[in-house]
């Protein structure tokens, strides 16, 4: 359940549970991991593994023993499949697909849109997953906060959530086993950057960890060609000895996880929220305004806490309401537009200020390889249509 339960954010805020509840969960100490995942990012063996080279190759097989899935964040990402050997999923074949797949008629590989949940392939349904890209969310609530606070945690845990649950497409139980790869500049780059990694649980880290490090074991002298994949897959799917042991070895390390979300945030926002439900306007507002007085947050964040005091402030009087929403865009001017007139700063050019904030990027990243990923998720973006 480590993916669906990843976002304790969930249970303070809607289930009303308690921290102490999330905080010291019920757990068994023996059991430490479930399934076998061979995690593979091909553009960390070699840089021109290039996202549209894995799918090219991966999809030009008929897979007769066992079945594979590939899940994209979008239609626009499944149209790049669609000149290849795949099965393109949509509303109307995905059940009839699924239960095929599932009743041992494999083939090509399926194809399915932003579907990282709900689907259930155990065994050898499903041996070989390719997660494409970074996912999205489906709300447009979620999809306004994610635009408006990019760095925030919450939003970060629901991204790293989605993806676990990419993740445990093809291992639906505790013998069950897959090889899922990861590609996209975007997804990649969320994996491996030091500021979003932690945000996966312990045993998601720990298979990434493991992924890395079979592959800096091999051969420096070996070629890392397609072929080079493909005996990757083989380790797994026929079941390898040396592999087996040396996955369970490195998962018996893993330890307890009893990370959660920020406590004070979670706190003000379940309390401030029921206050606003209970037509307590001034005191829902108030609890917030304490808490940005008490607490140092980004810059962003302190404009989304501020525009929601305005919107508190909007039951009672939208003249206070605006001030409010004035100083929150001032503070991220991705949030909403006030009534007000707003003053813009004439452009420059390059100023110290963004030579400084390109300065921070950089220092943001802890390692050349980082900066690089960075460098390709900005590339892979300067394209038509995205």
């Amino acid at each position: 359940m480590s993916a669906t339960t990843q976002d304790d954010m969930f249970f303070v805020k809607n289930l009303d549970f308690s921290i102490n509840s999330i905080s010291e969960p019920i757990s068994c100490s023996d059991k430490k991991w479930s399934g076998e995942k061979m995690i593979i990012i091909p553009s960390l063996i070699q840089d021109d593994f290039s996202r549209e080279k894995v799918i090219k190759y991966l999809c030009k097989f008929d897979w007769n023993k066992f079945g594979t899935c590939a899940i994209v964040p979008s239609k626009e990402k499944q149209n790049d499949y669609s000149n290849l050997y795949c099965n393109i999923l949509n509303t109307n074949n995905i059940f009839e697909e699924i239960a095929r797949r599932q009743d041992g008629q494999y083939g090509k590989t399926l194809v399915v849109a932003n579907r990282y949940g709900g689907i259930d392939l155990p065994d050898d349904a499903c041996r070989i997953v390719i997660l494409d890209s970074l996912p999205f969310f489906g709300s447009m609530s979620d999809i306004y906060e994610e635009k408006v606070r990019i760095q925030c945690e919450f939003i970060r845990r629901k991204i790293a959530q989605n993806i676990e649950q990419g993740l445990g497409r093809g291992v639906r139980g505790e013998k069950d086993y897959c090889c899922i790869f990861i590609i996209g500049a975007d997804l990649v780059k969320f994996i491996m950057s030091s500021e979003t990694r932690n945000y996966f649980s312990l045993q998601t880290r720990k298979q990434i960890e493991i992924g890395l490090s079979i592959v800096e074991m091999s051969d420096d002298g070996e070629e890392k060609n397609e072929k080079y994949l493909m005996d990757l897959i083989k380790q797994s799917v026929l079941r390898d000895d040396g592999w087996k042991e040396y996955y369970k070895s490195e998962m018996e390390y893993i330890e307890s996880d009893k990370t959660i979300s920020n406590q004070a945030m979670l706190m003000i926002e379940k309390q401030s929220e029921q206050l606003f439900i209970d037509s307590k306007y001034d005191e829902s507002a108030l609890i917030i305004q304490n808490f940005l007085d008490n607490e140092k947050l980004r810059e962003e964040d302190k404009g989304w806490y501020l525009q929601e005091i305005a919107r508190r402030k909007y039951m009672i009087s939208r003249i206070e309401a605006d001030k409010f929403q004035s100083a929150a865009f001032e503070k991220n001017r991705q949030l909403l537009k006030p009534a007000r007139e707003v003053s813009y700063q004439p452009f420059s050019g390059i100023n110290a200020s963004r030579a400084n904030n390109i300065q921070n990027i950089f220092q943001k990243c802890g390692t050349y390889d980082e900066l690089i990923l960075q460098v390709n998720d900005m590339l892979e973006n300067l394209s038509y249509g995205v």
